[in-house]
C-alpha cells in the first residue's frame, strides 16, 4: 500500500447544484467559502450535489467547476475505501438520483505542502509570477504547476 497516489482524469462531468454558487454552498455552507475567489474557510461539511443531466455515477469522474471533487461510482469507491484510508462522503443530488456515488474529501495538510522559496521559484519561470492574493479573504493562490514540475 502507498501513502500517495498519483491519479490522472481524462475527462470531467456532472454540473454541481446550485449553479450560484459553483456547488460549494451545500459543500461548506452559507459563509464557508470566499465568493471572490472560490476557496473554502474550513474542511468541507457538507455534500456536493451535482444534477443528475444525463449522468450515470459509474467509475470516476470529477464534476464540472469543481476540479478537485473526486467523485466515484459505488463499486469504484467500495474498492477504493478497502485498499485506501479515505474519508468519503455520499454524493447528493438535485432532482433525482440516478443511483449512488461518494464522493473522495480531500484533506487539509496544513499551511504548505511543498518549500515556499522552491515553489516561488518554478511558478515564476513558467509562469511570470507566482501568484496572487484574493483581494477579499487574503489567501494566496499559486499558480498551477504540473506534478512533475512541483519541488519535493
Amino acid at each position: 500500500m502507498k501513502d500517495f497516489v498519483d491519479l490522472y482524469w481524462k475527462r470531467n462531468r456532472g454540473w454541481p447544484w446550485p449553479e450560484d454558487s459553483f456547488g460549494l454552498t451545500p459543500m461548506f455552507g452559507e459563509d464557508g467559502w470566499c465568493r471572490s475567489c472560490g476557496v473554502p474557510k474550513h474542511p468541507q461539511t457538507g455534500s456536493i450535489i451535482l444534477q443528475r443531466k444525463s449522468m450515470r455515477p459509474e467509475g470516476a469522474w470529477l464534476p464540472y467547476w469543481q476540479y478537485d471533487a473526486i467523485c466515484l461510482g459505488q463499486a469504484v469507491a467500495e474498492k477504493a475505501a478497502a485498499r485506501f484510508n479515505l474519508e468519503l462522503r455520499p454524493v447528493g443530488w438535485h432532482a433525482s438520483s440516478p443511483g449512488e456515488a461518494m464522493q473522495i474529501v480531500v484533506p487539509t495538510i496544513g499551511e504548505s505542502w511543498f518549500d515556499p522559496g522552491e515553489l516561488r521559484k518554478r511558478t515564476v519561470r513558467q509562469h511570470g509570477v507566482a501568484g496572487k492574493r484574493c483581494g477579499e479573504c487574503g489567501v494566496w493562490r499559486w499558480m498551477p504547476l504540473a506534478f512533475g514540475e512541483l519541488p519535493p
